[in-house]
């Protein structure tokens, strides 16, 4: 799969593309901190480590900071183009 270069997109397609990045973001961060909730719950109550919770927690938090880096470079492009 090639990468795609972020300077080929239209100025539309960017405002698009972060609007999509954001709210993935935002459900994304939502399922994280209600993941850690439950983890840190679990271990409260003495149900010890529960490995179920651990690893979707890790896995949105990786997606998380992919998709934030995304973000800033959309960001950037931009900013670029706006100050052109």
């Amino acid at each position: 799969m090639a990468q795609e270069n972020i300077e080929d997109f239209s100025l539309k397609q960017l405002v698009k593309r972060k609007r999509l990045i954001q709210a993935v973001l935002g459900i994304l961060t939502i399922a994280f901190v209600l993941d850690v909730a439950l983890f840190i719950y679990d271990l409260i109550a003495g149900k010890g480590f529960c490995i179920s919770l651990f690893i979707p927690a890790i896995a949105c938090l990786g997606f998380v900071l992919l998709m934030y880096a995304g973000l800033k470079n959309i960001n950037k492009e931009l900013n670029k183009r706006n100050t052109s």
